[in-house]
């Protein structure tokens, strides 16, 4: 098409350069919205791990609660049982010196 034949005031030439640019503006605009739907379903498994983790502090804290009951419990018992060993023991030996 020559410029008389173009019905437009720009040239032709100029058309087809703008027209190239607007083609490659368009391929660069898909891959930003690659990018942001990437951005958005990593921003979704990072919400996840947090919950992920945020349950396990929890599971955590209840089981070292639990732990320092199970060691109170471990202590009490052990008491207990040196006490009623000491006090087996006392009478047995009050019972050898009567009896001897």
């Amino acid at each position: 098409m020559t410029r008389e034949e173009c019905p437009l005031v720009v040239p032709c030439d100029d058309l087809k350069k703008v027209s190239e640019m607007l083609t490659d503006v368009r391929l660069q605009l898909r891959e930003v919205v690659t990018e942001m739907r990437g951005i958005n379903e990593m921003s979704k498994r990072i919400e996840t791990v947090e919950r992920q983790a945020t349950a396990a502090a929890a599971a955590a804290e209840g089981a070292n609660r639990k732990v320092t009951e199970l060691q109170a419990s471990i202590r009490w018992v052990v008491g207990v049982s040196l006490t009623a060993a000491g006090v087996i023991s006392g009478i047995v030996s009050l019972i050898v010196k009567v009896v001897s």
